[in-house]
């Protein structure tokens, strides 16, 4: 279910290396960003272990508000700290 519209446009992962050699500031945006995802995700495993079915709903759906917020798209109305 997709909560947008949205394109995807493919693109080889070879491309996307020589692209990140020749713009240094692209490689820092795709290295932030894939750190960022990898300790939202870190930090979303620990807590899920520790709830319930309810309370990781609405885990996800606060997480899922934030992130929409953060991309500067309509986001679900819930409070993101």
């Amino acid at each position: 279910m997709a909560l947008e519209d949205s394109e995807v446009c493919p693109i080889h992962f070879s491309q996307l290396e020589r692209l990140a050699r020749e713009l240094p500031s692209l490689q820092r945006n795709l290295n932030r960003a894939l750190s960022l995802e990898i300790v939202r995700d870190h930090e979303m495993l620990l807590m899920m272990g520790q709830l319930n079915a309810e309370e990781r709903m609405a885990a996800f759906l606060l997480d899922l508000s934030c992130r929409m917020a953060n991309r500067a798209t309509p986001a679900l109305p819930l409070c993101c700290a």
